[in-house]
């Protein structure tokens, strides 16, 4: 593959519903949307997701921005055997996993094309054509309101349900949802809100029969995730913790590794991304997949992957409509009755590109 131009488009779509953070009121979600353009005309699409304020990680959207306009300029004429290859070319500026999902997503959805493969063939031959579906339930001003999001999630069919936790929001909330539905498939995320004193306190959540704690601590807080091993019979499953292949592996040695969402994203590569899973696919580790708030460029992208064989628990994959006005692909990305379809690809939708469109670069 021998890339022609590339276009940056940087977007900004507003979100159907605001949430409050430390950094203020967020009511819109920017996006880096690359395209490749061969030396054959094939245009591939790829989306980097930083947010405008470091909530979730350093990486912000002027820095974003400013590190494509570094590295793209220079993947101009190259010849592009493999995803080595281009990794190598990347790695002029080391790091940024959520700026360089972008040009991976654009390589693979070009390569899909240059060799008339599905998406998630040219990942594994051996996908899956649908991916199972849950949903998330952010933490609410009371337990009512929790009720109520896991009643409209169930009804529209969401394969699983999980829900967010923090000290003091925590054993009364799960008491009652499990309560409600005691079949039901139900996690818990702490996005690392507890430390080690708090473990009796999570403790008390195995009478729930949880299908996983995500996350309960801090990302290298090795001693109290151990801790929580001894003491709690709810799997652990890991998210900021698991940042590449070798830390998958160190922490699977030492023994809290039991469930792994991953997000390429947060990992930036999505062949790492696939590393990670045969490893946790060969040493039977649980996976799914988890999701930012992507366009459904992003979203394709990730549920070809999310459609490999060891990915057996529900996708963290909110279709882009139910936060945005409209999505920018078509087809759309839909999930029926908590199944999603794997496309065989995607276009994008040029005229909504240039509605929401705030800057541009281009590059021959």
């Amino acid at each position: 593959m021998i890339i022609k131009s590339i276009d940056l488009f940087h977007i900004r779509l507003p979100l159907k519903f605001s949430f409050e953070t430390s950094f203020g009121v967020i009511d819109k979600r920017p996006a880096l949307i690359i395209k490749f353009t061969t030396q054959d005309n094939i245009e591939g699409y790829g989306e980097s997701s930083p947010l405008y304020v470091p909530i979730s990680e350093g990486e912000t959207l002027d820095i974003s921005i400013e590190i494509l306009k570094k590295i793209l300029p220079s993947l101009i004429g190259k010849t592009i055997d493999d995803l080595n290859e281009l990794n190598k070319l990347t790695e002029i500026v080391p790091g940024y996993p959520v700026t360089k999902i972008g040009i991976q997503g654009a390589y693979f959805h070009a390569l899909s094309q240059e060799r008339t493969q599905p998406i998630n063939q040219i990942f594994n031959i051996n996908s899956n054509n649908t991916i199972e579906v849950g949903e998330s339930v952010g933490i609410k001003e009371n337990i009512d309101l929790v009720i109520k999001e896991v009643d409209n999630f169930l009804n529209k069919g969401f394969k699983r349900v999980k829900i967010k936790i923090k000290p003091g929001f925590d054993y009364e909330v799960i008491k009652q949802v499990r309560k409600n539905y005691p079949n039901v498939m139900l996690g818990a995320d702490a996005n690392s809100a507890y430390k080690i004193k708090d473990i009796n306190n999570l403790k008390k959540l195995d009478e729930f029969s949880l299908s996983f704690m995500e996350q309960p601590f801090a990302e290298q807080d090795y001693l109290a995730f151990i801790e929580y091993k001894k003491q709690c019979l709810t799997p652990i499953c890991l998210d900021e913790s698991i940042t590449d292949l070798s830390s998958c592996k160190n922490i699977h040695e030492l023994g809290f590794c039991d469930i792994v969402n991953i997000k390429p994203a947060r990992i930036g590569s999505f062949s790492e991304s696939l590393a990670i899973h045969d490893y946790c696919f060969k040493n039977n580790i649980p996976l799914f997949g988890g999701g930012r708030f992507e366009t459904g460029i992003g979203r394709h992208l990730n549920a070809a992957l999310y459609s490999l064989p060891g990915f057996t628990l529900p996708a963290d994959m909110t279709p882009p409509i139910e936060y945005f006005p409209e999505d920018i692909t078509d087809p759309i990305f839909q999930v029926n009755k908590g199944i999603h379809t794997i496309s065989k690809t995607f276009e994008v939708k040029k005229e909504i590109l240039q509605k929401y469109l705030i800057d541009f670069f281009t590059w021959e």
